[in-house]
């Protein structure tokens, strides 16, 4: 499915965990693994080494904006500082501060979503929040993206572009403690992966 331009990723569920190490040759659980991004992401970390990639196939009464964007993000949040996590990646929305955006009639989706993020926030892992624009399923590594903080941006990303992100976040210590928007350009070509992150400092 292709999200409209203007839609957040409301569904997106994947969570980037690295354990005990900032390098993504380390240990790697990645919840949502069997997701349409999480299965982007995993296939980006087969070639680093041993990954571990979890999903969950709740009843559907049961898998509510509540239980997935808040309770279980919280859950992994509790059980990755008792593990002595390195590192926490955690894939929000864009609009996630914005109380009355349609998404909220749902369930109060992008509500949930926030309340997840402080969480995490309110941790001490090294985590670092990524808010997408609405996912695509075009090829990655085609557009350039933009960077933004502040939950100001609007717009698109493809899915490729979005595990990638990830995995760049995850290589850089910098960006711990870190939240920030991304969504694609207009500009074609390959993302600046050091000159987006670089924006962001």
């Amino acid at each position: 499915m292709i999200r409209s331009a203007e839609k957040p990723a409301a569904k997106s569920f994947p969570f980037l965990l690295a354990a005990k190490s900032n390098s993504i040759t380390q240990n790697i659980l990645v919840a949502g693994g069997t997701g349409r991004t999480g299965r982007i992401i995993v296939r980006k970390l087969l070639p680093q080494g041993v990954i571990c990639a979890i999903g969950s196939r709740t009843p559907v009464g049961l898998n509510c904006p509540r239980r997935v964007d808040y309770e279980s993000v919280a859950n992994l949040v509790d059980a990755a500082q008792a593990a002595g996590v390195a590192r926490f990646i955690l894939i929000s929305s864009i609009a996630v501060t914005q109380p009355e955006h349609p998404l909220n009639r749902f369930g109060k989706v992008l509500h949930w979503k926030r309340e997840g993020e402080r969480h995490l926030e309110a941790s001490n892992l090294a985590f670092t929040i990524l808010r997408p624009g609405g996912l695509t399923d075009t090829r990655g590594n085609t557009r350039q993206l933009t960077f933004d903080r502040g939950d100001r941006l609007s717009g698109t990303i493809s899915r490729a572009d979005l595990a990638e992100a990830c995995l760049q976040a995850l290589a850089r210590p910098a960006s711990a403690r870190m939240t920030f928007d991304l969504v694609e350009s207009q500009a074609k070509g390959p993302p600046d992966w050091e000159s987006l992150f670089a924006s962001l400092i």
